[in-house]
């Protein structure tokens, strides 16, 4: 079986396709190539983000509030 590249259309002035050799599915590993779990989208990961987020608002919240009481505060 003869390898084959990847072909991709190259972004330069010449335009030479890409001559990488190219994976089961046609493409070599920078135009698409291996599709992995990088993490970003697994259960626990989206979990954990989630979290985090709800933990970000409640010290924004927390912020806003002291600021305005400092405020008022000053206005006394």
């Amino acid at each position: 079986m003869p390898v084959k590249s990847c072909g991709a259309k190259a972004r330069t002035k010449g335009g030479a396709p890409c001559s990488a050799w190219a994976m089961a599915n046609g493409r070599c590993r920078m135009h698409g190539g291996k599709l992995g779990k990088h993490g970003n989208y697994t259960l626990r990961a989206r979990t954990q983000r989630l979290k985090e987020n709800a933990f970000l608002r409640e010290i924004k919240t927390m912020n806003n509030q002291i600021e305005s009481m400092l405020d008022n505060g000053d206005r006394e």
